[in-house]
């Protein structure tokens, strides 16, 4: 929660007293909580709301009521103090005599304090256009703040006080105490004020800009409708028995205690009856902007998407004012400013345990200790400095204005549904392809439920992952992303596309990673019961909704999520019940074969072969079991020993979602999954051998592996890859990387295992791995029929490498990973959710990378981090709202343009032979009427588009070190052939220029050919495609050319290579 000030505050006098300010434009918003500021400084707010407000008046605009209200709230609460300051003047003496502060002004943090009286009821309750002007203090409801609610235990049924507990006479004595506490501790829960803005100050603006407190999320601002805490939309529905019908897109079945503590008192209200306002928008703020403002916005998107340093910044805007005389260029400061004002995007701020521990949210926002336990001991520290300042904070962004900002400018995305629509006849048919979220069973599931019944409703996943942010230690951080599902697929793993919600400082790994998503989950909780929006492109209001439908980590982050066991429990999968096996009785780490192995000790409970098409899959019904199992035990001892029994530790804060469902919720991870885990695994098997296994690599064939890596790193494209895999016999102790891995297990090892004739058992066992990964990893996705031979490829792999290298031995049952188990449910993930890419953690470890390359200074990382992500979400609304006119700026040549003219000085020259063979190739192709007659000139060019952006180079245009892209496949009547392109053959016909290739210029006439190498004698099988190069050349149109290759010659063949489209952003792995 944000940071709460100490409820002993010393009151000064004069206008630099402290007080709480309901402005509109800077404090609230309309919407949010007061802040605490300096009498002085809410004196300006007031008189710019009143600016404000009559600028409306002056243009005949309606006002908004938050408008009107912000100002009635802060001229009722200066009367109020007036009045207060009059009374009590006489017993100043008294009051302060009994003070518990020091002189200096520290609290003693711990001394037993009581808690303070308010000074007046306004200083303890903000006002919006839903409540009565004539408030009654003595018979209201206390309002619950939307950031903390009244915390219970799963298996405790406490209930929070409300007024209904005490008299309704607002005369009473002991009422009036009653009230008077409750005020005080609701203002010690609610504030987000003046030391939220000093801690802002030192952690998070380097720049001098000072952070807006208050959550854009939690109520909708004016301009979104009429937002308060309203009852739904109209009337209720109601059953035949008049009884309220259950919404079921806010209904969780496993956690809605949760789910209602999370959603708190937000409701959508009413629908809004008018337009928004324009004076007051994003959108119009953005239209309405000066030449220099524009200028100076455009100008520092461009400073921060290349992390240019202030010196940069200065320099380039001093440059771009000489260009253009009319324009001024802002400060980084100023412009930083007017970008928070354009955007309206308010982070959050929240107290932590200075150790990275635990967030003092949701249920830990009373605490004033950490009470989590590291390493065996309670971590104990402390919140606040002997001042009452938080320690140490983190904050968090809302996703919600960039969601706004899309709808209002016309760009809102109903992509789920339309593809959902589109795909909705295929289900339940061989021809059914899964490529994305809405061709997955579990969308199909939650809208049968009644979830998603606006096509523009959304679903998000959450990924977070942890790393190293510098090379010191204590520079752990844990990033937190959420994907829109709603973005295009082809769109979605752009960068311009991501949004990170927070980044959790280190020093350390988080201990309880739920109370650092509270903040976030309490956004989806309240997404879940709906926003009113605005559609500019159908003019209309909408509720808009959203779910949380997946949470994605690799395995040590995924237990801190789905709080399960991992492989330390009996049933160590999250997503099947199969029972461990154990290398000897008493283990704490089971293994996952398909066949036990050993006696009873081994494997107590566990039948003696699983089916690997038939696993005990996890159900909501019994993990709704295994959580009131371990719910319903008295001890610590039998606790733990149901954990161990069912591998579920607790209900996870993540299954407040309506959205949650066992066991597809928490997926299996396959970046790390087929990048690391299993190539890792099997590299170390096949290096250090069992003396019985049937095939390992000596180190005479490692070297050999090795070098011929090296040789073919010229034969793999630029494309394909950010760089050539590394050898693997010497690097792979050291960060061997995901990129390279997949290359070296899913494109050489395989042709190469061919080359030194190993055994076929073994090179099978590899080529299933190899096709489950691809079908998998597909860009376009796989058909049932294809899904289905997916499920038999690992199916195959799993029980041919326990077969081989396991062979029912104790001695080897450790090579029986949970990485090898998981990948008997990949298939099941791909069903279920319609592609296992959209829950890689590929896109977590991108950013990772990205925001460490942000880093301009390493004495306080985190700082930069976090204003480095702040800003950049603030450039992805600018965008949506001023589009960048050189965002799509590409090279203008199409697929087909030929570019490169061939000169002699430059590239190699072509020989007599082939020079001879083209020469009859193209008298032959004349003579049969393919060619015009007599034969039309022609030129010579070395690139060809293919893609705006694939290319495919002739090799006569490289050098031999070089990484070649002149290889490729096309179509022919014979079927698919590969070859390498030498040059291209452009003939000038009576509708091209005679002069045409004459200069550099692009070119792209309608008959042009490739000269051409072909690859003959071509044998596929078990995934390889391997040939011979042919003796003389050849020629082939360019329009059969559809894809280009990569070769790997070793052992006298030639292997073709495909690219694997996961690796196809080289940014995303290097």
């Amino acid at each position: 929660m944000p940071s709460r000030l100490n409820p002993n505050r010393r009151v000064l006098a004069s206008r630099d007293r402290e007080v709480l300010c309901f402005c509109h434009r800077r404090c609230t918003g309309g919407s949010g909580p007061p802040r605490h500021i300096t009498a002085r400084t809410r004196d300006a707010h007031l008189a710019a709301d009143r600016a404000d407000l009559q600028h409306s008046q002056d243009h005949d605009i309606q006002p908004p009521p938050s408008l009107v209200q912000a100002i009635r709230n802060n001229e009722v609460a200066i009367t109020a103090e007036a009045v207060e300051s009059d009374s009590s003047s006489t017993s100043s003496s008294s009051s302060s005599s009994s003070s518990e502060h020091s002189q200096d002004g520290i609290v003693d943090m711990d001394a037993e304090q009581e808690p303070l009286p308010p000074s007046s009821p306004l200083e303890h309750h903000y006002f919006n256009e839903h409540e009565d002007d004539n408030f009654d203090f003595g018979n209201q409801d206390l309002p619950s703040s939307p950031f903390v609610q009244p915390v219970e235990d799963d298996d405790d049924s406490s209930t929070a006080p409300s007024s209904s507990d005490s008299s309704d006479n607002p005369t009473d004595d002991d009422d009036d105490g009653l009230l008077a506490e409750q005020l005080h501790q609701f203002d010690v829960e609610f504030n987000s004020d003046e030391e939220d803005e000093h801690e802002g100050d030192e952690d998070l603006d380097e720049d001098g800009d000072q952070g807006n407190g208050g959550r854009e999320g939690d109520e909708d601002r004016d301009e979104d409708g009429d937002q308060g805490n309203g009852g739904r939309e109209g009337d209720e529905d109601r059953d035949e028995d008049g009884d309220p019908v259950e919404d079921p897109g806010t209904q969780s079945r496993h956690n809605q205690p949760r789910f209602d503590q999370l959603a708190g008192d937000h409701q959508p209200g009413p629908r809004p009856q008018r337009a928004p306002d324009r004076a007051f928008s994003a959108f119009s703020i953005a239209e309405n902007l000066t030449a220099s403002e524009k200028a100076t916005l455009d100008h520092l998107r461009t400073s921060i998407r290349t992390d240019a340093t202030l010196r940069q910044y200065k320099d380039f805007g001093r440059a771009r004012e000489r260009d253009q005389a009319d324009v001024e260029i802002f400060g980084k400061d100023r412009a930083l400013s007017l970008m928070k004002r354009v955007t309206n995007l308010r982070e959050d701020r929240w107290d932590m345990c200075p150790n990275s521990c635990m967030a003092f949210v949701g249920p830990n926002a009373q605490l004033q200790r950490c009470t989590t336990v590291r390493k065996g001991r309670v971590c104990g520290a402390a919140r606040f400095d002997a001042r009452g300042r938080p320690i140490k904070q983190f904050v968090t962004i809302p996703f919600l204005p960039r969601i706004k900002a899309k709808f209002a400018a016309g760009r809102g995305s109903t992509y789920i549904h339309d593809r959902a629509q589109h795909f909705a006849e295929t289900w339940d048919t061989p021809h059914h392809r899964f490529q994305d979220w809405s061709d997955g069973a579990i969308h199909r599931h939650l809208k049968e439920k009644g979830l998603f019944t606006d096509p523009r409703h959304d679903a998000f996943i959450l990924s977070t992952d942890g790393a190293h942010m510098t090379d010191k230690r204590d520079s752990n951080a844990w990033i937190v992303l959420l994907t829109s599902l709603s973005t295009p697929i082809e769109l979605r793993f752009r960068r311009t596309e991501t949004f990170i919600s927070t980044v959790v400082p280190g020093p350390n790994n988080p201990i309880d990673l739920d109370s650092f998503l509270w903040p976030i989950l309490e956004e989806f909780a309240q997404a879940a019961r709906g926003f009113w929006l605005w559609d500019g492109a159908r003019r209309e209001w909408f509720l808009w909704r959203c779910w949380l439908v997946a949470a994605a980590a690799d395995q040590p982050a995924s237990s801190k999520l789905n709080h399960m066991t991992g492989a330390t429990g009996k049933c160590g999968c999250k997503t099947c019940h199969m029972i461990a096996n154990y290398v000897a009785k008493g283990d704490s780490v089971g293994y996952f074969p398909l066949i036990t192995v050993g006696d009873e000790d081994r494997a107590e409970l566990r039948p003696e072969a699983y089916d690997a098409y038939n696993l005990p899959l996890r159900t909501d019904d019994t993990y709704a079991d295994n959580i009131e199992q371990v719910q319903a035990q008295l001890t610590e001892v039998t606790r733990r020993e149901v954990q161990k029994d069912t591998g579920v530790s607790a209900l996870p804060l993540l299954a407040f979602s309506p959205a949650f469902t066992m066991p597809t919720f928490f997926p299996s991870d396959v970046f790390h999954l087929f990048g690391s885990n299993i190539p890792s695994l099997l590299w170390e098997v096949l290096t250090n051998p069992h003396p019985e296994d049937p095939f390992s690599l000596s180190e005479q064939n490692q070297k050999e592996f090795g070098a011929s890596l090296h040789a073919a790193r010229s034969g793999l494209p630029s494309a394909f890859s950010s760089s050539p895999p590394r050898d693997p016999s010497e690097y792979s102790g050291s960060h061997y990387k995901f990129y390279e891995w997949c290359l070296v297990f899913y494109t050489y090892l395989v042709p190469f295992l061919f080359a030194i004739d190993a055994p076929v058992a073994v090179i099978d066992m590899l080529s299933n791995l190899e096709a489950g990964v691809r079908l998998t990893m597909s860009d376009v996705g796989c058909t049932t029929t294809e899904l289905s031979n997916l499920q038999t490829h690992f199916a195959n792999f799993v029980q041919a490498w326990e077969r081989l290298y396991v062979r029912e031995d104790p001695d080897l049952l450790h090579r029986s990973t949970v990485s090898v188990h998981h990948l008997l449910h990949v298939w099941y993930f791909v069903y279920c959710h319609g592609s296992a890419q959209i829950t890689s953690q590929a896109q977590c470890e991108r950013e990772v990378g990205l925001v460490k390359r942000s880093l301009r200074s390493f004495k306080s990382p985190f700082v930069g981090i976090m204003n480095n992500v702040l800003q950049r979400e603030q450039l992805r609304i600018i965008d949506i709202l001023l589009p960048d006119d050189n965002a799509n700026d590409r090279d203008a040549n199409q697929p087909g343009t030929l570019l490169v003219k061939i000169r002699s000085s430059r590239h190699q020259s072509l020989s007599q032979e082939d020079r001879d063979a083209e020469e009859e190739v193209i008298e032959t192709w004349s003579q049969q009427g393919w060619l015009p007659n007599p034969i039309p000139p022609y030129f010579y060019r070395g690139k060809l588009v293919l893609t705006p952006t694939v290319s495919i180079r002739g090799s006569r245009t490289l050098s031999p070190s070089s990484r070649r892209s002149c290889y490729f496949a096309a179509n022919s009547h014979d079927g698919i052939i590969y070859g390498e392109a030498l040059h291209f053959v452009c003939f000038v016909d009576e509708e091209v220029p005679a002069d045409l290739g004459r200069g550099e210029e692009p070119v792209a006439p309608a008959l042009t050919a490739v000269l051409m190498r072909k690859v003959d004698q071509v044998m596929e099988g078990s995934g390889i495609i391997r040939g011979v190069w042919a003796p003389t050349v050849g020629m082939l149109f360019i329009r059969a050319i559809f894809e280009l290759v990569g070769v790997y010659e070793v052992g006298g063949n030639v292997y073709i290579i495909r690219k694997q489209s996961w690796l196809s952003n080289a940014e995303l792995y290097a």
